[in-house]
């Protein structure tokens, strides 16, 4: 073994009890947000609906989870969905189907799960249960796993939560006039005249 342009080293590089601490603070933080999208049980599935552009929350039973053969989220495009799941003791398996986000912005957080069996799945999203014993049987996730400890025989591919939270709703709209044949009073530094010195560094 060789290290080329490197140097081996020992050290700690991951602080576990703050990384720890962190993770459970966030996973009961969101699962305090408040539900503004619709979750619908029809035909041994769940259906969950949300409208809003920035920031989609839904809750659901840990044991409808575990025996739905589907799952189906519905959001604006470019919209968070983060789905709170209660219960202890969890299994998943069947189909899950994104339509409007994207698997970047979705977040599955099993908040209470000491226990969490993943089978015969696609997951789309990140799965944050940082209180679980994962076992991912078999299937791929596209997401990031945040767990106790996991163990299985599961695929993962790199597709990292980008989404913003809490959603910031604020939308900066800046417009600046540089020229104007009429003069404006209110106008700063030039009131719309091209004859100014800094005109032509302004276009």
């Amino acid at each position: 073994m060789s290290i080329n342009e490197g140097t081996l080293r020992q050290d700690n590089v991951i602080d576990f009890n703050a990384a720890s601490a962190y993770l459970n603070n966030l996973s009961n933080t969101l699962s305090n947000y408040s539900v503004n999208g619709t979750t619908t049980l029809q035909w041994g599935g769940i259906f969950l609906n949300g409208t809003n552009p920035f920031l989609n929350v839904f809750h659901i039973s840990g044991n409808d989870l575990s025996t739905a053969n589907d799952v189906r989220i519905t959001t604006p495009a470019g919209s968070v969905a983060i789905v709170n799941i209660s219960g202890n003791k969890i299994s998943w398996s069947g189909g899950l189907s994104l339509f409007g986000t994207n698997k970047h912005n979705v977040i599955f957080n099993f908040y209470q799960a000491d226990s969490l069996k993943l089978q015969n799945i696609g997951i789309l999203g990140s799965i944050l249960a940082p209180k679980a014993n994962v076992d991912f049987v078999a299937g791929v996730q596209d997401g990031q796993m945040i767990c106790k400890s996991l163990i299985g025989m599961g695929q993962f591919n790199l597709a990292p939560f980008v989404g913003n939270i809490p959603a910031d709703t604020t939308i900066f709209n800046i417009v600046e006039i540089i020229c104007s044949d009429k003069n404006d009073p209110d106008s700063n530094p030039n009131n719309g005249n091209p004859n100014e010195d800094d005109y032509s560094s302004r276009l």
